[in-house]
């Protein structure tokens, strides 16, 4: 049910607050959905965002590039912008794995999203 309302956008807000109810094991089984919905542009991103970066960061850091890469298989370069602003929040190491599948991917538009983070990254170190 949970899981159908995070689908739902007159209904997200709701579920995404009842995650912080939920056991670790509860909020885990939806994790595929958060990223599915942090990958795009929409009016509650920031707080799916929240609630992935909730996550233990040693979990987050183990199980998110598994999540990722069925929204990045046939991704756009909306699906890599929205998801190296998360994981510029989460790890460099992270961010730097996906800006280099960027860079080398075939589409312009996804080698570009990979430019502009690799020089948002040389300009915050």
């Amino acid at each position: 049910m949970l899981r159908k309302a995070l689908q739902n956008p007159s209904e997200r807000v709701t579920a995404l607050e009842i995650l912080d109810y939920l056991t670790n094991e509860e909020r885990q089984s939806l994790f595929d959905e958060l990223i599915k919905l942090a990958s795009v542009g929409h009016s509650d991103i920031e707080l799916v965002r929240y609630e992935i970066l909730s996550f233990d960061k040693s979990w987050l850091l183990e199980n998110i590039e598994n999540q990722a890469k069925s929204v990045l298989k046939n991704g756009t370069d909306e699906e890599y912008r929205r998801l190296l602003e998360l994981y510029i929040q989460i790890d460099d190491g992270l961010t730097k794995r996906l800006i280099e599948k960027a860079l080398q991917h075939s589409d312009l538009g996804i080698k570009e999203v990979g430019e502009d983070f690799n020089n948002y990254l040389k300009t915050k170190s």
